[in-house]
């Protein structure tokens, strides 16, 4: 909502001097409206106009500098669903590749022998004491 007196900016408005033109957005689009004498205004402020001008030409360009921010800046409410379909189509086309498995299954052999390797040395070496294996009887 916009705010109250002084008005949109609008250089050398007096609020004492009438008529008056109120802007507001009612209902969802934005309206002009004529105030003649205080009590006017005061009625039409409590029905949401809210920003007043000195002449109907100001308060209509108000009014339109209102639409056009409001026109293209408005975000999508569906705006970031690409990137969340992009995401998860390249975790598919990454999860189905078997280059990627391979490549794993190769890594984790490396890791296998490497630890078999250790263990061996250090049984060798006396290093690692012998365990008991508990066998069920």
């Amino acid at each position: 909502m916009m705010a109250n007196n002084p008005p949109g900016g609008q250089p050398g408005f007096n609020p004492n001097k009438f008529p008056q033109w109120g802007i507001g957005q009612i209902n969802g689009s934005w309206k002009i409206v004529k105030a003649d004498d205080d009590a006017e205004k005061i009625a039409d402020s409590k029905k949401g106009y809210l920003d007043w001008f000195g002449s109907e030409g100001a308060a209509n360009d108000q009014v339109n500098s209102q639409k056009s921010a409001l026109n293209g800046n408005l975000p999508s409410p569906l705006h970031g669903l690409d990137q969340i379909g992009a995401v998860l189509e390249a975790f598919y086309k990454n999860i189905t590749d078997p280059k990627m498995w391979r490549s794993l299954a190769w890594f984790n052999l490396g890791i296998v022998l490497l630890l078999v390797g250790i263990v061996m040395w250090m049984k060798h070496a006396n290093i690692l004491p012998d365990l008991p294996i508990p066998v069920p009887v």
